[in-house]
């Protein structure tokens, strides 16, 4: 992937202890949080936050991350995180993100955002109202957002997990950083080593609610290692974990 070199708005995060795994270095399933946090200082300072979008009857709903690690920041670092639209096509957003200490950069990605209309319950097009806020956002090319065929080599464990208030966000459903932090929660132990993870692919599909109960399903790829979260019959998430080969 490469990321295209254009000014994101910052912000720098002390890595806390709390958000350190035993080795002493950010744990990968806070990376969601602060890509989350950063998203909505940069909506709030175009003046488009949650109270804005709620009085239109819309919301921007995830659909996609694509995300490429090259390291690990450790407890007391600095960890710069940015962000910044960087084009609107149809009824779709896509956002640019990076991760950084002031010596190297630790994380860069890309997501893929729907305009969704909550009364039709259904994608629309930003009208020039919304388009209006964007004022330094003319571009209209879509970033690369592969989904990973998986391939379902060998089922390793399989899991459930209840949708706790906690997971809950705003807009009344399961928050997208949860999905991660859960597949990682219940990961079979030794199926992945966090230095080892190159990029996470995510592709959020269906809303879940609290009370819903997950099936996580982890398989086994030639890559890495596949999840898949079902809501009853509904595919609700899917992570694909890719690790660098041995």
């Amino acid at each position: 992937m490469r990321f295209p070199d254009v000014p994101l708005y910052e912000r720098g995060y002390r890595v806390e202890g709390f958000m350190a795994d035993r080795t002493g270095r950010l744990a990968m399933r806070q990376v969601l949080f602060l890509l989350d946090d950063i998203m909505a200082r940069n909506a709030d300072y175009y003046g488009i936050g949650f109270d804005f979008h709620l009085s239109r009857g819309e919301a921007w709903v995830l659909t996609d991350y694509d995300l490429v690690f090259h390291g690990r920041a450790s407890i007391d670092d600095t960890l710069i995180v940015g962000t910044c639209p960087y084009s609107f096509g149809k009824a779709f957003g896509y956002r640019l993100y990076r991760l950084r200490t002031e010596e190297a950069v630790m994380m860069e990605g890309v997501a893929k955002f729907a305009l969704y209309d909550l009364k039709a319950k259904t994608i629309k097009r930003p009208d020039e109202t919304l388009m209006a806020k964007f004022h330094d956002v003319t571009r209209t090319d879509s970033l690369p957002m592969a989904r990973y065929r998986a391939e379902k080599t060998a089922l390793i464990n399989r899991e459930t997990a209840q949708v706790r208030d906690a997971y809950i966000d705003v807009n009344g459903h399961m928050n997208n950083a949860h999905y991660l932090a859960l597949a990682l929660e219940r990961m079979p132990k030794g199926a992945i080593d966090p230095d080892a993870v190159r990029r996470i692919q995510v592709h959020y599909r269906k809303e879940a609610l609290e009370g819903d109960d997950f099936n996580l399903l982890y398989y086994k790829e030639p890559r890495g290692v596949y999840v898949e979260m079902r809501v009853g019959g509904d595919l609700s998430a899917h992570i694909m974990f890719h690790l660098k080969a041995k």
